[in-house]
Parts: C-alpha cells; structure tokens; sequence
C-alpha cells in the first residue's frame, strides 16, 4: 500500500525509465557526456585530454573550438560582403633586377585573411611557451607564408596600401594603449633622458654603420650613412608591446623603465626618418632645398606635439559629463584622434608626426582623465575596450610586417659582411644605450636591461628599407645605385629576421632577472579591484540624502 502524504496531497510518481530508455541513454549518451565521468583527484595526463573530448564543449576543446567557430564565421562574413575577393586567388608577377613587380593579382581579401588566421594561431602556440612572446610566432608565421610558395601565391594579392593601412591602425591601437599607461611624474623626471635615449643610441648607430660598410660593403659614404639612418630606427611595435607586458607584471614600474622606453622609441624614430629624408635628398636630388629638409624633422615632430595636446584636451570635455553613452562615445573619440593623427600625418607626408601625435593624445587625455574623473592607471575603463582592438590588430600587425620579409633578396655571398656590419653597429648602439640612462638613478642591472630593451628592428626598416631601391629605378639612376639600393634592401630585411625576434625574446627573458618587481600589498590589491572608478560628475551630482547618510555613518563610526 502506498501511503499519502499527511496534507493530504497526491504525490505525482515518476514512472521509470523502460529497457529501450536506458539502453538508448547508456548507448548514445553516457559515452560523451562529461557530467557521467568525473575527473578523479589527480588524474593523468590522458585522464584530462579525454573528459576535454567530451560533451558539451569546455575547457581547452570548448575555447579552441570557440574560435575555430569565430574564424570561420568572419571568413563566411567576408565572402558574403565581397565574394569576388574573399576567394583564393593568384598574383602574376615580373621580377625585373630584384625588384619584383605584380601584374595581375586577385584574391587579395582571401590572403589578408590567411596571413591573419594563421599568424593568430602560431602566435597562441607560442604563447603556450613560458616567456616567449606572441609577437614572435606571428613574425616567423608572416615571413614562412612569403617563403612558401603555395602559400605566397595567395598572399602576394594584397593591395600595399591596404596593408599599409592595416599596420598603420594597428600600431595605432598600441600607441594609444601605451600612452594611457605613461606615468607622468616619472616623464617629467626623467625627461633629459628620454632625449639622451632617442638621440644618442639613434645617431651612434647610424655614423658607426656609415663607417663599417664603407669598410666592409664597400659602400659610398653617403649610400653608407643612408644604410646607418635605415637602421639606426628602434621598432615601437615591438618595443611598445614588449614594455607594456612587462609593465604589467610590475617589472620596472617603480622607476619608470617602460615610461622612458615608449616615449624614446617615437622620438627615435623622428629623429632616423629625418636623417633618412635628408640624406635620400642629397643622394638623389629633390625638389625641396636641403635646408628645408633638414628642418621638416623637428618641425614635424612639434607638430606632432601640439596636435596631439589639442585633441588630448578636446577629450577632457567631449563627450559632456552625464552623457547618456559616456564610455562608449569616449573611446570612440580617443580611437579616431588616434587614426587621424598617424593616417593623417601619412596622407600629408609628415611621416615623423603622426606617432608622436598619437602618443600626446593618450597621454594628454589620461592626464585630464586623472585629475577629473579619478580615473587611475589600473581602472580605466577605455583600456578594455583598447586590449580587445590589440588582439585583433595583433596578428594583422606583425604578419604583415613578417610578411614584408622577403628571404629570397638576400644575397648568400654578402651575408657575412652584412652580419658582421649589423653587429658592429648593434654593438656600439648598445654601449650608448647604457651611457644615456647614467645618472637616471637606474642600478647597474637596470641599465644593463635598456640596451637589449633597444635592440628590435622592425616597422621602420619595413616601410624605408626599399625605398632607396625604388627610389633608384624611379629616377632612372642607373646600375650601381640600382646595386646599392639592392644591398641596402638585404641588409634591412636581415637586421629584421635578426633583431625583432631577438629583442622580444631578451625583453621578455631579462626583465625577471634584472629589473626590480612592484607588488602590491594585499590590502592594496583588493581596494584596486573592490573600488569601482568614481567620475568627479557622479561625486557632485549625489543628492542631499546621500550626503546627509554619509554624516549618519561618520557620526556613528566616531
């Protein structure tokens, strides 16, 4: 007899699962289901890949298959908003003295997709390896797609100015998130060295490789010293990064190491770039006198300065304080002063100031930020939106830069000569690096660090390496400066292969061992993660009841 309940209710029975129910459910489900096999205590090694394998998707399999899913879906979008691009296509070319000429290319959309997905994939790998950075896999993934033929064939139909775009936006997205993160107090004291740092390691580089390939190259003195300018550029969109995660880990910070780092790098980079100008002008003529040419460099590194401190204190007012999409109209505000600042400077030939300006309007904006809204370094909000835009931009970044990498020009018979100039160069570079942060109040192994910190060669070297060979055919000066340009080429994509790896592996490996760590005490850890940002809008716009709980509470904790 079954016996009710005592409020008299009738208790529903479940009926039990028939013969063919559970034989279908042991058959079909339980094999796959992870609920059904829990891991054990310690489980092995093949224990974990295998619950990994089963459903629903979790762990490892459900995050890779999470983004299998996302490629797939943004290739499906491309196809359908530009199916004659978005499918494998072939680049017809002419290779005419080293100089390599496209006739007919399609499927350009389909290889930028390519150099993206795969440089995302090998940079995750090697992300599995511990302080190897991301940026290197997708360097090697960029330069093995243009040394595949199979894979080349598809990647040629890129359109350059696209790719040049592409670049451009992306070290955008870095200069912006970097210049959020740059520490005023320690700038303004360690200005007279963020000079030093730009300008010395900068100009000994460049007089050491004049010297050393007229010697060894047998390079005219003026192609010499062009091939010192070329070189003599550090690359933000390693260094940058680099800085940036080793910031944030606290390596450095207490000094400012990574605030001296970034702000060098642009003004370095002004400084190689007008070198290069003037010195192309007087090896091949222009139009501008060489007066003018000379004094563009520091006139548009000024006018870097001053555009970007105009947008940056733009930005402390638009959009208005209570706007209905605050966050949202901000970033997009700081992220277009950003492109219009480095895309700008391009379309107007003022190439030295568009980073600097990019940089002055993070830097500008932060600093009203501060003050205003009590916006801190950690907490504020826009670096969120900024750190997404960069794993994007991450991989499209440094394999086009990897891509740009041509192995095939280098010429085997010069390698020695040229490594062998590189690393005088490199080397003298160095010692001027450490001699430029004496009296920064930097230990010896801190500015041990700096030197390798200023090794990666990378963007500039992309962008003005071939310049002086297309500049030779275009102005028709014939076979042995077509020669020279060529030798100048080779030497710049090797001082990339070499330097870009090597300087992200030594920033990533060095920074534990020579720089001293910041940690936060427990106390302040949590109150930075407990405490939401308070905008100073939200603090005088409380009403009088708030206020007036505010004093109950004092009173009663008194």
């Amino acid at each position: 007899a079954v016996k009710e309940p005592p409020d008299g209710s009738v208790r529903e029975m479940a009926e039990p699962p028939s013969a063919c129910t559970r034989c279908c459910d042991r058959t079909c489900y339980n094999w796959c289901l992870a609920e059904r096999h829990q891991l054990p205590d310690d489980p092995s090694i093949a224990q974990k890949l295998h619950h990994d394998l089963l459903c629903p998707p979790h762990g490892r399999t459900g995050r890779l298959l999470t983004g299998i899913t996302i490629l797939l879906l943004m290739y499906a979008t491309l196809w359908s908003l530009v199916p004659d691009r978005s499918v494998p296509g072939s680049c017809v070319t002419r290779n005419c003295q080293s100089l390599l000429t496209k006739l007919n290319c399609t499927g350009g959309l389909f290889g930028l997709y390519l150099v993206f997905t795969i440089s995302m994939l090998t940079g995750e790998l090697f992300g599995l390896i511990p302080r190897c950075p991301k940026l290197l896999g997708m360097l090697i993934a960029g330069c093995f797609m243009r040394s595949v033929p199979f894979l080349a064939k598809f990647a040629l139909g890129i359109d350059k100015t696209l790719s040049s775009t592409l670049r451009s936006v992306a070290l955008c997205i870095i200069l912006l998130r970097a210049g959020l993160g740059l520490d005023p107090k320690r700038l303004r004291a360690l200005s007279l060295h963020v000079v030093l740092l730009a300008f010395s390691p900068c100009i000994t580089e460049a007089v050491t490789i004049g010297f050393a390939s007229h010697l060894l190259l047998k390079l005219p003195w003026t192609y010499g010293f062009l091939l010192g300018f070329v070189l003599a550029a550090v690359s933000p969109a390693v260094v940058v990064p680099s800085m940036l995660a080793i910031g944030s880990e606290g390596y450095g910070v207490a000094k400012g190491i990574p605030t001296l780092l970034i702000a060098a790098a642009s003004v370095d980079d002004v400084l190689a770039i007008t070198g290069f100008g003037v010195l192309l002008s007087v090896v091949f003529g222009g139009n501008e006198s060489l007066a003018l040419t000379i004094a563009r460099g520091p006139l548009e590194a000024l006018l870097g300065i001053v555009v970007g401190l105009i947008l940056g204190v733009l930005l402390w007012f638009l959009p208005p304080a209570g706007h209905r999409r605050f966050l949202f109209f901000r970033f997009c505000f700081l992220l277009a002063s950003g492109i219009i600042s480095l895309l700008g400077s391009v379309a107007l030939k003022l190439h030295g100031a568009g980073a600097l300006a990019c940089l002055t309007v993070a830097f500008m904006a932060a600093i009203g930020w501060r003050s205003r809204d009590g916006w801190s370094d950690e907490e504020n909000p826009l670096l969120g939106p900024l750190e997404v835009c960069w794993r994007i931009a991450q991989p499209m970044l440094f394999g086009l830069i990897g891509f740009e990498i041509d192995v095939g020009s280098l010429q085997a018979d010069a390698i020695g000569y040229i490594l062998a100039t590189l690393f005088i160069g490199l080397l003298f570079r160095m010692i001027a690096a450490f001699v430029a942060v004496t009296g920064a109040g930097f230990t010896v192994r801190e500015r041990f660090f700096i030197p390798f910190a200023w090794l990666p060669k990378a963007t500039v070297q992309a962008v003005i390496g071939p310049a002086v060979l297309d500049t030779a055919y275009r102005t028709g000066a014939g076979p042995k400066a077509q020669a020279m340009g060529a030798q100048i080429l080779t030497v710049s994509v090797l001082a990339i292969v070499i330097t870009a790896p090597l300087g992200a592996i030594l920033i990533s490996l060095l920074a534990p061992r020579l720089l001293n760590r910041q940690v936060l005490s427990f106390e302040e850890k949590f109150d930075t993660e407990a405490a939401p940002p308070v905008r100073r809008s939200d603090i005088d716009g409380r009403n009088d009841s708030t206020a007036d709980n505010d004093e109950n509470v004092n009173g009663t904790a008194t």
